[in-house]
């Protein structure tokens, strides 16, 4: 891996952004897929119960906003 870091560096640097790019892609998309496996494993096995059906069990838009203020105010202090 450093000899081929130090080769990238007498490369243009056109060509060394694009293998950054490539490069960091490539590290973003492991961790997703990781991630991704990791998280289907934990629903498949039954870590997250299903939430209930009824909507009424959801706080309303003006209750969220209430409560986000609210603790706007409460971080202020």
């Amino acid at each position: 891996m450093i000899g081929y870091i130090e080769n990238l560096r007498k490369r243009p640097e056109p060509e060394r952004r694009r293998a950054v790019l490539w490069i960091s892609l490539s590290i973003t998309g492991a961790i997703a897929l990781v991630w991704g496996i990791a998280l289907a494993m934990r629903i498949s096995a039954g870590e997250f119960p299903p939430k209930s059906d009824s909507a009424s069990d959801a706080p309303s838009v003006g209750e969220t906003i209430s409560t986000f203020f609210d603790q706007i105010k409460k971080a202020a202090q």
